[in-house]
């Protein structure tokens, strides 16, 4: 199913902008050194594109349980999502970034950047690293990343 941004609302979450919370309920994946805080997960470019990686973002967010897509921009290659937890039925954000990475071949490649994070609460007992973990393996799997 492709994804159509057009009936979706238009505001992101500024991810490139995001420099921490001060509570501890959050998990970033993304490139060292590219946006304003360390990521606890660490990734790299894919063989996949921006396009094929925010399609398979897409698709992982379609896939999990309790879980929807807010926002999207195919032209930044951003969704926004929800997901709800499994006992409690808290609302978590999710912001996805396919980011474009120039290779030295000259072709486009896509580094994946996930950050998971609680609206309430102090501690979210790893509930966004595991979903984080989660959602990368999947969307690797999708993109044959």
């Amino acid at each position: 199913m492709p994804l159509d941004d057009s009936s979706l609302a238009p505001e992101l979450f500024d991810l490139p902008a995001f420099s921490g919370d001060r509570k501890p309920g959050w998990c970033l994946a993304a490139p060292e050194g590219t946006l304003r805080v360390r990521p606890h997960i660490p990734t790299g470019p894919l063989q996949a594109g921006p396009d094929r990686l925010l399609a398979a973002m897409a698709r992982c967010v379609r896939a999990q349980p309790r879980s929807r897509i807010l926002a999207a921009d195919t032209t930044l290659y951003r969704i926004d999502a929800i997901q709800r937890t499994r006992f409690c039925r808290f609302t978590d954000d999710i912001s996805l970034w396919a980011m474009p990475v120039p290779m030295p071949d000259g072709r486009i490649a896509a580094a994946p950047v996930i950050l998971s994070r609680s609206r309430i609460g102090r501690w979210d007992m790893g509930t966004n690293r595991r979903r984080v973990e989660c959602w990368l393996a999947t969307m690797l799997g999708f993109c044959g990343g």
